[in-house]
């Protein structure tokens, strides 16, 4: 499984475009990253259809705060109290082998909570420094699951590892959103039995409802305690037959009122210094460039409590780490790069869909949405929020450059111009009754004759707690100017499409079924989002049977199928049909391994390639301080430049040194070859390596090389290609994090190129000062 490594770049959940049962497997188990915690009862944003009938009431602890502004013994005495004491995993509902209790109460502008994490081997507490978002489920932490409307589509997530670093992300329906950042404190400390995890989270950091009545909330306390297994405890029992995690949250109320206090409003200004010094050719040396300032300003207003406007001028990147490397080589479509820009992150999710997540990437990247798309705006504004039962969301943007990706049947192809469009989103999805949603979403972009406009309506309907329905239905609207097709080679003028959608889910104790239906038509573009591939119709049936474990050497085993049916729109061939087998199992020492075997009938350049590939997925972490993963697939590959068949070999390893708790040592390489009957005709080999200090919680250092090494058989290839690319990047960051948005970051990084069997030449070199900070007014 590749999510271990997509660690060296984000903690976003990263889409990994993955055959459908092969992703669904991997959204169901429970080892990737601590806000995945609740997916092994495969949450798919299904609610429950009965709330819980207790409500414990949460008090107002604010007389029993001391001078120092925190609450102290009188206060958490005088909290909600609650038992973390039911093992969910690999336990089924099995009483917790360690005790944890939590204490809950809020004042005027703060809610606060208490944990108490005992432990029979104190000493062997994994708590270790890392930077906000990036602890992993090999370490200890604890934290919640929290919906302020009482709502099952949607929540927060706060999590505080035994090393007092944060963890926050956003649910919605399922997925979850790492880019969700909120301004809230936690503090840890090792205890002779234990430790202790003190959170404060400031009402202005979140959306809860604008009423003058006391509130009823979700949450949902959890424990993460990894040692050979990793065991997730909750204070609930769960329903296995519920494909829902929210709805399963406990119903508390508060004693009084939350007051709002006014509106809360954020200027975040940011300042880039840097130098770039290039080598104009390879006789020559480095030559100096001139020193660059760019500022960018970021606001943001909370209307009321439940409503945000925000906006950006010269959006700042604050994320300095580069894109985690992919292969380039022998690929059919644009590859997809998650957004890293810290105003289109935040709260951007309320304009996620379903989407038509089919053909070559099904149940991947697809989406309407993608900000990544709005390459260089000069401006940017937004509206987003939750009014009772409506989500709400607005986005419009003056983009500079224009980022254009043109999709097919076989291929795809994404160009960029220099000419400005403006880019506007716009999404309402209702609630009823905490049970179901339905929703409509309208994209559209325009300039210099460009144009191209979306609308899409879609649906989660939840039949009862283990069936669901997902529909989505949309039409396109584009048209190309002269200048624009004759860069794609297509005629000028209006194109149109449509399409369309239906996923029906269930969710039993021992196994899960779905089955997709959809049709995306030649014509359809989505040109603000990553819709790769367009033209086909598709049918696909997927199963899984588990058995679980918690006494034996394995937890959880089992096995599933799925079978893919693609078929090119308006009478074309049969673009592909996959049939795929996979078993699996979890163990001791927190090891997993999964074995795939696939036939696949696929169709490209008029030919019908039959491939059968095999598959091995495994990792393990044997002890606290090491983590390794290697996943190679084995059998037939196609040449997309060639459209031959050859046998392809994928080797992906990865592996995670964290001796102490300062080091982190990361490693992952993409190494893979095809060869043909006449030779080998490619070697490509990626490797990215990291290397990080971490002082304490808030400052860093870090050291980055990434280098591709690839071979072509020029002999092999009918038209030119380069016999031996090399690339190498490295970059060296000192960082210091106080806050989300109150960031210091100074480096430098450097750029080499090898062509042929010349050696690495250095191309470029980049000094760099990035510093934002957050004006609370």
């Amino acid at each position: 499984m590749r999510t271990i490594g997509h660690v060296v770049c984000h903690t976003d959940n990263s889409l990994d475009p993955q055959p459908n049962a092969k992703k669904v497997i991997r959204m169901s188990l429970p080892f990737l990253r601590p806000s995945l915690v609740f997916v092994l009862v495969f949450a798919n944003a299904a609610p429950s259809l009965a709330s819980p009938p207790i409500e414990p009431a949460i008090p107002d602890i604010g007389a029993w705060i001391g001078a120092s502004g925190e609450p102290g013994a009188a206060a958490w005495q005088h909290a909600a109290h609650f038992s973390i004491d039911n093992e969910i995993d690999p336990g089924r509902n099995q009483p917790a082998p360690v005790s944890t209790t939590v204490a809950v109460g809020y004042t005027k502008k703060a809610l606060w909570l208490h944990f108490v994490a005992h432990d029979p081997h104190p000493a062997a507490i994994r708590a270790k420094y890392r930077r906000h978002d990036q602890f992993s489920n090999n370490d200890d932490y604890v934290g919640f699951i929290f919906s302020p409307f009482n709502d099952t589509q949607w929540g927060y997530e706060f999590f505080c590892s035994a090393a007092g670093i944060e963890l926050d992300s956003f649910r919605q329906q399922g997925n979850e959103y790492s880019s969700f950042d909120a301004i809230w404190y936690c503090d840890a400390q090792l205890t002779p039995d234990g430790y202790t995890v003190t959170m404060e989270i400031p009402f202005s950091s979140l959306k809860f409802p604008h009423t003058a009545k006391p509130q009823t909330w979700r949450m949902l306390f959890f424990r993460n305690w990894a040692r050979s297994v990793r065991h997730q405890i909750t204070q609930v029992r769960f329903d296995f037959n519920n494909n829902c995690t929210l709805c399963q949250a406990q119903v508390v109320r508060t004693a009084t009122p939350i007051e709002s206090h006014g509106a809360n409003f954020q200027l975040i200004p940011a300042a880039t210094l840097s130098r770039t010094d290039t080598r104009a050719g390879p006789g020559s040396g480095l030559e100096a460039g001139s020193p660059q300032v760019s500022g960018g300003l970021d606001a943001r207003w909370a209307i009321r409590p439940d409503l945000e406007w925000s906006a950006t001028l010269n959006p700042n990147f604050s994320q300095v780490a580069p894109d985690v490397l992919r292969s380039t080589v022998n690929q059919r479509f644009a590859i997809y790069y998650p957004e890293n820009r810290p105003f289109f992150e935040e709260g951007t999710w309320v304009f996620n869909t379903p989407g038509f997540n089919f053909g070559e990437f099904g149940g991947g990247d697809n989406r309407f949405v993608d900000t990544r798309q709005i390459a260089d705006p000069h401006w940017a504004s937004k509206v987003v929020g939750q009014v009772g039962n409506h989500a709400l969301g607005a986005l419009i943007a003056d983009d500079s450059i224009t980022n254009i990706l043109l999709p097919g049947e076989q291929t795809s192809s994404l160009k960029s111009f220099n000419f400005s469009t403006r880019d506007a989103l716009l999404r309402y999805r209702y609630d009823f009754a905490g049970h179901s949603a339905l929703g409509v979403l309208a994209t559209g972009r325009h300039g210099a004759g460009y144009d191209n406009q979306v609308l899409a309506l879609d649906g989660n309907i939840q039949l009862d707690p283990s069936d669901s329905v997902t529909i989505q239905t949309a039409r396109s609207t584009t048209t190309y100017p002269r200048r624009v097709a004759s860069a794609f080679g297509i005629a000028p003028g209006d194109v149109t499409g449509n399409g369309w959608t239906v996923t029906m889910h269930r969710t039993r104790t021992n196994y899960v079924a779905s089955l997709a239906l959809g049709r995306v038509d030649p014509g359809f573009r989505a040109d603000l989002g990553y819709q790769p591939q367009v033209g086909y119709s598709e049918f696909r049936p997927y199963f899984e049977y588990d058995w679980y474990s918690h006494t034996a050497w394995w937890n959880n085993g089992g096995f599933g199928g799925s079978w893919n049916w693609i078929h090119a729109a308006d009478g074309g061939p049969v673009l592909d049909r996959q049939a795929q087998v996979y078993t699996f199992v979890h163990a001791v020492g927190q090891s997993h391994a999964i074995f795939y075997a696939r036939h696949d009938d696929e169709y490209f350049n008029r030919h019908i390639f039959a491939l059968n590939q095999y598959e091995l997925d495994a990792s393990a972490q044997p002890v606290s301080w090491l983590a390794f993963e290697v996943d190679t697939t084995a059998g037939d590959g196609v040449d997309y430049v060639g459209a031959r068949k050859g046998a392809l070999l994928s080797v992906e390893p990865s592996f995670t040194l964290a001796p102490g708790r300062h080091l982190k040592i990361e490693f992952v390489g993409d190494f893979e070859r095809l060869n043909v009957p006449a030779g080998r005709l490619y070697t490509a080999d990626l490797y990215d390596l990291r290397i990080a200090w971490y002082f304490n919680s808030r400052m860093f250092v870090r050291a980055i090389g990434q280098e591709q090494n690839i071979r072509h058989n020029t002999a092999l290839y009918a038209q030119d290609v380069d016999a031996h690319t090399r690339t190498l990047a490295t970059q060296w960051l000192f960082g210091y994090v106080l806050a989300p948005w109150t960031k210091l970051f100074v480096g430098f990084a450097n750029g080499y190129l090898g062509t042929g069997e010349a050696g690495l030449l250095q191309q470029q070199r980049t000094y760099f000062v990035k510093l934002s900070y957050d004006f609370q007014l």
